[in-house]
């Protein structure tokens, strides 16, 4: 369960925009999609304690704008 989240430099997330965000596990899932997905280029970085930290996946790299990622400043156990 998501209990808060925040906008990088921005305001805290209410309920319903949390509600858009997966957990550590659904992180770990969008990467293995991304691998049994064959995506063309991964950049993946894990922090020291084992979660992802940050991923950029290029799904075709002769397209624009079908990138997908997600980068984690803080991550604190609930």
């Amino acid at each position: 369960m998501v209990a808060a989240g925040q906008y990088t430099g921005g305001p805290a997330l209410e309920a319903d925009q949390l509600a858009e965000y997966v957990i550590v596990d659904g992180l770990f899932d969008f990467i293995e999609e991304a691998i049994d997905g064959s995506a063309a280029a991964l950049n993946i970085t894990y922090d020291p304690s084992g979660y992802p930290a940050e991923a950029w996946i290029d799904y075709e790299v002769r397209l624009s704008d079908e990138e997908r990622g997600f980068q984690i400043r803080t991550l604190s156990p609930v």
